[in-house]
């Protein structure tokens, strides 16, 4: 019988009432018997064997290839993939410093006095830049409220002095923000000798932390500028977040796409603002139009996740190779360190309590450290986990994305529910060949490291909506500037119907339109309406776009 293998976790056999017998056994016999390349290693003057004179590829029987691996190179010394060199190489390829976005930015961020001198370096050297100590963005502190407020319509520096000085004292380097935005392309480097538990290609992404308070300032100048009358600095200044979007999104981790669909989000309200207070005329609306709708698509996770699988092999090697010790999963939440439910009153309750947190914990670094070839079955087992995430989120509607993942991430959380039983995992995988224990294993990870996927597509399919609603106020703008009156109904936009489908219903739009102005909706990803006119800044599930009447 050929194995199945997919997301679908296999049954399981469940010993509930002789799991703590049995792991004893395990304990004394020493979990997994040796892999035979490791009985294999010279032995030394003290009869130990010397496993560090081996290369780590070649102690696990770690098999290079497109099916575990996914890359064949570079290596490390250790005969490892380099997947931090690798996607530096493959990132960086054609572009040019005078090109690169994120050159440019580093100049306006600055050094950051957290990143470790060689870490500095290696970014210098990836971007062909010198970072300065001090670069031109000063940052400041200010009530999230306050600026929410002010990036969210017109305002004076008279009602927030201290945001309109920290505008003023960052003129200079939000103007240099512009032009690196206008760069066309984007890279942004690796440390592929980062020190640290985890390993390179889960390094912190320092300059998705830096560029928050510069779109928000920069909103916000947006919105001043508007205010006093300056339409063109405000339309510029809002395309440059739309640019800084695109190159953000550009990165290879499901950290850009979320940092570009929020800086989407954050300018999509300012963009309305300027179009319900602006007047001009047709052929001009239409240029900055146009200038737009390119900016405006938004970037499929599932485009992200053959990196991110790259991530995840580097996770399962290090495992496998002692690099990532079990105390850092168990910190990140990846591996569950403590018990599920609290001991029960009988009197093995505590000892069940106690062995279930070994088992999670020192028993899990045993299995992780796999023993023989089966790392490459953990390695493909994940690759086959991630096709599947990767087909589900390549699907075309929300509701048949949302569908799919909702039955893969169900079969994880049932078998991660059955393992989360005090011996289950063990008993398991005693009765269980390693390739199979090795795949349990994998599958009990990724469960942790994709459990947000859900999420990432909402907010996916949240971007798209936003990018859609602003569309339609386009079109409604440019049939006023032409002498049109504010429509009634979807009859009277000028668009193909398709254009104005609602991603998370299908249904097209809500349209409502009063003395005051016209309201174009979608009912967000809990399919109801729950915007309530007497609390209108309360955080609602709908996605609401309002072009008043002047």
């Amino acid at each position: 019988m050929v194995e199945e293998r997919t997301l679908l976790p296999r049954p399981g056999r469940r010993m509930v009432n002789c799991w703590w017998p049995l792991l004893a056994v395990a304990i004394v016999a020493g979990g997994f018997p040796a892999a035979a390349d490791e009985r294999s290693l010279p032995v030394d003057h003290r009869g130990e064997r010397a496993a560090e004179s081996v290369p780590a590829a070649r102690r696990i029987g770690l098999a290079i290839g497109p099916g575990t691996t996914v890359i064949d190179g570079p290596l490390t010394a250790e005969g490892l993939p380099d997947y931090a060199a690798h996607l530096n190489a493959a990132l960086s390829r054609g572009i040019s410093p005078e090109e690169n976005f994120w050159g440019a930015m580093w100049g306006v961020f600055g050094q950051d006095p957290r990143l470790p001198a060689s870490e500095l370096a290696a970014y210098e050297q990836w971007l062909k830049v010198s970072i300065p100590v001090q670069g031109a963005f000063v940052p400041a502190s200010f009530n999230p409220a306050d600026f929410r407020r002010v990036t969210q319509a017109p305002w004076t520096a008279d009602n927030f002095p201290k945001i309109a000085a920290s505008i003023e004292r960052n003129e200079e380097a939000l103007d240099l923000v512009e032009q690196a935005a206008r760069r066309p392309l984007a890279f942004a480097p690796l440390d592929s000798a980062a020190e640290g538990p985890l390993p390179p290609s889960f390094a912190r992404l320092t300059h998705l932390e830096r560029i928050a308070p510069i779109v928000r300032l920069l909103t916000a100048r947006a919105m001043l500028r508007l205010e006093g009358g300056d339409a063109d600095g405000a339309w510029r200044d809002l395309m440059t977040c739309y640019r800084m979007a695109r190159h953000v999104e550009s990165g290879w981790r499901r950290d850009d796409l979320w940092t570009a669909w929020w800086i989407r989000d954050l300018a999509a309200e300012a963009v309305v603002q300027w179009i319900a207070h602006v007047d001009q005329p047709l052929v001009e609306l239409a240029w900055r139009f146009g200038e737009l709708r390119p900016l405006l698509h938004t970037r499929s996770a599932a485009e992200v996740l053959g990196n991110e699988r790259l991530c995840f092999a580097d996770l399962i090697l290090g495992s496998a190779t002692g690099r990532v010790p079990m105390t850092t999963l168990v910190g990140l939440g990846w591996v569950d360190g403590r018990p599920r439910r609290e001991p029960d009153a009988s009197p093995f309750g505590q000892i069940k309590a106690e062995l279930s947190y070994f088992e999670n914990t020192v028993l899990s670094a045993e299995a992780l450290r796999f023993h023989g070839k089966s790392v490459n079955a953990a390695l493909d087992e994940g690759g086959r986990s991630y096709a599947e995430l990767k087909e589900a989120l390549s699907l075309g509607t929300h509701a048949e994305r949302r569908e799919r993942l909702k039955t893969l991430m169900g079969r994880l959380d049932q078998e991660s529910e059955r393992l989360g039983e005090p011996g289950a995992f063990w008993t398991e995988a005693l009765f269980s060949s390693s390739d199979s224990v090795a795949r349990l294993t994998a599958r009990r990870l990724l469960g942790r490291l994709i459990r947000n996927v859900p999420s990432l597509e909402i907010v996916q399919t949240r971007s798209e909506t936003q990018s859609r609603l602003l569309l339609v106020a386009m079109a409604i703008k440019e049939s006023l500037a032409a002498g049109g009156s504010l429509p009634v109904d979807w009859e009277s936009v000028a668009m193909e119907p398709a254009a104005r489908i609602d991603p998370f219903t299908g249904e097209p739009f809500r349209m409502q339109t009063t003395s005051r102005g016209v309201t174009i909706s979608s009912l967000g990803p809990n399919g109801k309406e729950d915007f309530d006119p007497y609390q209108p800044q309360a955080n609602i599930d709908d996605i609401r776009m309002v072009l008043w009447r002047k």
